[in-house]
């Protein structure tokens, strides 16, 4: 399919009808937010879980190889995950809901279908996206950010700030066959952020905005080094040895691995490997 130069909708348009929606005071339009959140939020918590991942996942395709390596062999993580990490998951979960019913609240065109089945990207690849919208060929993603992570989107875009997240929608709209994605992204507490932003000078009067908009478009380049990675992986994660590490978990900053290596659940296993090379 051909790409438009234009996206399929003003994004100015979709930020102030969103804004609109959020800020109205009325009753009923509310209360039925209100009651879909109520009734979608279970339903939406299971279908998530019961979504079938392959591996390699569309959604960490970057991440290091010899961490997905560790993965595929089911080598036990060597810490859990911070507890904060599932909060971040329900939270980001729930907030899939809520970006539902308020964009098919703010416009026509932003009802958002979800997909009842995985898109094939590549074989024994599938991926899910979080959902389309049909009136503009168009899917949507979902992400909720920490607030560095937002930050950085913000100010610089998903391709350069978020490169995994940039991957994933260019993967996404191969397989669904749509030339553009809305990435709409939001944080878990917008005012500890922007407080934090706001005790730097350059940031004194910055009102940040509570969620973040941007039109991605189709890049068959991108698209091409993503299913290339992916044959890698493939026969990568099938060998019995595990592959080099692509950043260095030697490099600390105050006594700690820096990122990202500080969030690899494999840490001793990795440095005993980089030992031996």
């Amino acid at each position: 399919m051909r790409t438009s130069n234009l996206p399929p909708m003003d994004l100015e348009e979709i930020r102030r009808a969103l804004v609109a929606t959020c800020q109205s005071t009325d009753q009923e339009q509310n209360e039925a937010i209100g009651a879909g959140i109520a009734a979608d939020t279970a339903r939406h918590f299971r279908a998530q879980a019961l979504m079938a991942h392959s591996r390699p996942s569309p959604s960490s395709l970057l991440d290091c190889a010899r961490q997905q390596w560790f993965k595929a062999q089911g080598v036990k993580p060597e810490h859990p995950n911070p507890p904060h990490w599932f909060y971040r998951r329900a939270l980001g979960t729930m907030s899939e809901v809520f970006w539902n019913l308020v964009l098919g609240q703010s416009h026509p065109g932003l009802g958002v279908q979800p997909f009842s089945a995985s898109v094939f990207i590549s074989p024994g690849v599938y991926g899910w996206p979080d959902g389309q919208f049909p009136a503009l060929n168009a899917l949507v993603e979902f992400k909720c950010l920490s607030g560095w992570g937002y930050n950085g989107v913000r100010l610089k875009g998903v391709r350069e700030a978020e490169p995994g997240h940039y991957m994933q929608v260019q993967l996404y709209m191969h397989g669904a066959g749509w030339p553009w994605c809305l990435y709409l992204a939001c944080l878990p507490d917008l005012g500890l952020m922007q407080n934090i932003l706001q005790r730097e000078k350059r940031y004194q009067d910055l009102e940040l905005p509570f969620f973040y908009l941007e039109w991605i478009r189709k890049d068959d380049d991108t698209i091409d080094r993503g299913l290339e990675r992916i044959a890698w992986l493939q026969r990568v994660l099938a060998q019995a040895e595990p592959p080099a590490a692509e950043y260095d978990p030697t490099l600390q900053r105050k006594g700690k691995p820096v990122w990202p290596c500080s969030g690899c659940p494999f840490p001793k296993a990795c440095l005993e490997l980089q030992a031996r090379v």
